[in-house]
């Protein structure tokens, strides 16, 4: 953490505006515990997305939840993309 944003944090959290938590970072056998805890992801819930997502964000918490969910997303989006390109070829 950078000085000024850490003297941010210390200001903001003496004037009962903010709470710090401090959190260590997850092994790479939490990482694959939570790609293989995410239902949406279904049989592409691999060990080897858990790898990547470790190797990615060295188990930072915080950029783990977020990379897994922005796959999850794009992975929605392309099948929503791929069922209405289907649809559209059918019913044109």
């Amino acid at each position: 953490m950078t000085p000024g944003l850490r003297a941010a944090e210390r200001s903001l959290t003496r004037a009962g505006r903010a709470d710090t938590h401090e959190l260590q970072a997850l092994t790479r056998e939490d990482v694959g515990e939570i790609v293989r805890q995410c239902k949406p992801l279904g049989a592409r819930a691999t060990d080897a997305l858990a790898d990547l997502l470790f190797k990615r964000t060295l188990g930072n918490p915080f950029f783990v939840e977020e990379l897994l969910a922005a796959t999850v997303a794009a992975e929605s989006r392309d099948r929503s993309e791929e069922h209405t390109s289907e649809l559209q070829s059918r019913f044109g």
